[in-house]
């Protein structure tokens, strides 16, 4: 962004003072645009039992909704849902 906005506005400067610039800002070790980025790090990567523990928790979570549906269907079985049609016309 800093590089951006520089080349944005480099003719309002004159030319020595956008050379000194320039030459400040692209030094080889310590110029401000050759800094390090960090990355973002991968969570698998720096935990690989992060992901079979997520594994587990959605396992769980499947179970249980799985008797919950069943519970639910045995409960309610034998009941008939209707709408009333003559409304629609």
């Amino acid at each position: 962004m800093k590089s951006q906005k520089f080349r944005m506005n480099c003719h309002l400067l004159p030319e020595k003072s956008f050379l000194s610039k320039r030459q400040y800002l692209i030094k080889k070790k310590e110029g401000l645009l050759r800094e390090k980025v960090p990355t973002a790090t991968n969570p698998m990567m720096s935990n690989p039992m992060g992901m079979m523990d997520m594994m587990k928790g959605n396992i769980a979570f499947m179970v249980q909704n799985m008797v919950m549906m069943n519970f639910v269907g045995y409960l309610f079985s034998g009941f008939v849902l209707g709408f009333p049609f003559d409304d629609l016309t």
